[in-house]
């Protein structure tokens, strides 16, 4: 096993809750792939509540996917 040493700032560190100086590379890998979707998902939302696609029904969603998938498969 190799260590690797990084320099982060204290509010990187408190922010990504890390509770520990030492972590496993899975364990980081981990909380630095949640904070990543978290960001990811609270961003479509954002998006969604601009362009009032947050308003669209199942229905709809689905009707939209199915079209996009059946424009898909028409282009190929």
């Amino acid at each position: 096993m190799k260590t690797v040493t990084l320099l982060i700032e204290e509010s990187d560190f408190l922010d990504y809750s890390f509770k520990s100086d030492t972590i496993l590379f899975v364990e980081l890998k981990k909380i630095l792939t949640k904070k990543i979707l978290k960001q990811s998902l609270e961003k479509s939302h954002q998006l969604a509540s601009k362009t009032d696609l947050g308003e669209m029904t199942l229905s709809e969603i689905n009707a939209e996917i199915k079209t996009v998938r059946g424009n898909d498969k028409n282009s190929r």
